[in-house]
C-alpha cells in the first residue's frame, strides 16, 4: 500500500489548548462525521470503532525504559495498559509483560484488541489510538521516538483486511507558539452529565490532596515535644519574624 495515501493526523499545540480533550471526544466526533457524510461504507467502517489514548505522561511517563523496549513495546505496552486497565502499577505491568512476552509487537497488541472485540475478522473494525505527550519520548530519545512514527506508519499501509487503524499524535508544542497558524478544535461544549463528573472528581482530588497535608501536618507535630513546641511559638510570635 502506497504511504502518502495515509497521513498521520499530528495535534500540536501549547499546554492546555485542549488536546487532551479533543482525544477524550474523537469517538464521538468521528460517529458525528460519519453520520453526517451520509456514506454507508464509511459508517460501516466506524460501527465497530475502539478509541484507546495512551499517553507519555501522568502515570505512563517516558522514560529510559523506553529506549530499552524499543518503540513498538513502548506503545504496545501502553496500549495493553490503557486497554484492559490492569490492577497493577504501570512499572509492574511492564515487568510482566517482559517475563511473559519479551519481543512485543505493535502488531500483535492491536490484533488482541480487535479480536477482542470480534473474533469474526470479516467484521469491519476501526481502532483509533489517541498517542498523547508524544514530545516527552521525543525529550528522552529522538531515536525511539523517531523509530515509532516509522512503525506506526508501517501498520497503517499494512493492516489486514476490514481493519482500519488511525493514529492520532498529540504534542505540546515548547516554545514559542504566535507563528503558527491557529485552528479551532471542534469541540462540543461540555454536557451538564460530564461537567458534574468532572467537578466531582475534582473536589475527590481536592479532599484527597487536603488529607494527605493534615495527616502529614499531625504526624509532624505528634513527633514534636511539649518544650520544643513552647520553644517554636515562642519564636514565631516574635515581631521581627512577623515582618
Amino acid at each position: 500500500r502506497n504511504k502518502n495515501e495515509h497521513a498521520i493526523p499530528v495535534l500540536a499545540g501549547g499546554p492546555g489548548t485542549g488536546k487532551s480533550r479533543f482525544l477524550d471526544e474523537i469517538q464521538n466526533l468521528l460517529n458525528e462525521y460519519a453520520h453526517a457524510s451520509n456514506d454507508q461504507k464509511v459508517i460501516n467502517a466506524f460501527k465497530n470503532m475502539i478509541v484507546v489514548n495512551v499517553t507519555y505522561r501522568n502515570g505512563t511517563t517516558a522514560s529510559n525504559t523506553d529506549k530499552i523496549l524499543g518503540s513498538e513495546a513502548s506503545l504496545a505496552m501502553r496500549l495493553f495498559f490503557a486497554y484492559f486497565h490492569p490492577t497493577s502499577n504501570f512499572d509492574k505491568f511492564i515487568s510482566l509483560c517482559q517475563q511473559s512476552s519479551p519481543d512485543l509487537r505493535l502488531s500483535t497488541a492491536m490484533q488482541v484488541i480487535r479480536q477482542h472485540v470480534s473474533m469474526n475478522l470479516d467484521d469491519r473494525v476501526a481502532l483509533i489510538v489517541g498517542i498523547n505527550e508524544f514530545n516527552k519520548l521525543h525529550d528522552i530519545d529522538q531515536s525511539t521516538s523517531r523509530s515509532l512514527i516509522t512503525s506506526i506508519g508501517g501498520q497503517m499501509c499494512k493492516a489486514p483486511k476490514a481493519f482500519f487503524f488511525v493514529p492520532i499524535v498529540a504534542s505540546t508544542i515548547e516554545g514559542l507558539i504566535y507563528m503558527y497558524p491557529q485552528i479551532f478544535l471542534p469541540l462540543p461544549l461540555l454536557s451538564d452529565d460530564r461537567a458534574s463528573k468532572l467537578a466531582v472528581q475534582s473536589f475527590a482530588m481536592m479532599i484527597t490532596l487536603l488529607t494527605t497535608i493534615i495527616s502529614g501536618a499531625a504526624l509532624v507535630i505528634s513527633e514534636v515535644t511539649l518544650g520544643t513546641l513552647e520553644f517554636f511559638l515562642e519564636k514565631f510570635s516574635e515581631p521581627k519574624l512577623l515582618l
